[in-house]
């Protein structure tokens, strides 16, 4: 039986420890207040990382390990969600899932230059984004963000 102490405590780590950096993306371009601003993932992150990677829904385990070339031992992404993994110095250090279209909520999704269609690899360095509000027919309660990589 576990004990309710431990119980309390991965209660605590994981709602007042938590790293909501989408909600800090959001809040960024919420403050910036105008189209075609840009932001910095690294001033929306309170923790150290030099590679962000993002995978698609139904991305497992093991390929999330094998494309960012350490151990993983999170969760497969849900349908409909996308998965940041943040590492630094090859050791994750934040996952985080968010949904790929909140029909209630805002929305992002990143634009990159990548060889790959399987995920999305962002190095700390090359962090600052374009912000671009769309539109999108079947969302009309929910804000859409396209984050254009800036060379």
């Amino acid at each position: 039986m576990i004990n309710a102490k431990w119980i309390v405590l991965i209660l605590i780590y994981n709602t007042g420890c938590s790293k909501n950096v989408k909600n800090n993306i959001i809040q960024a371009i919420d403050q910036s207040s105008c189209a075609n601003c840009t932001i910095s993932l690294a001033d929306v992150t309170d923790f150290d990382w030099d590679e962000l990677f993002v995978f698609p829904n139904f991305t497992d385990p093991e390929e999330i390990s094998i494309k960012t070339g350490t151990r993983y031992t999170g969760s497969t992404v849900p349908d409909n969600y996308k998965k940041m993994v943040f590492l630094y110095k090859k050791k994750v250090v934040h996952d985080e899932i968010f949904q790929s279209l909140d029909y209630d909520g805002d929305n992002i999704v990143f634009s990159v230059k990548n060889d790959s269609s399987s995920f999305i690899l962002i190095k700390k360095q090359k962090s600052h984004f374009m912000i671009k509000p769309k539109q999108v027919k079947s969302c009309k309660d929910c804000r859409y963000f396209e984050l254009v990589q800036v060379e």
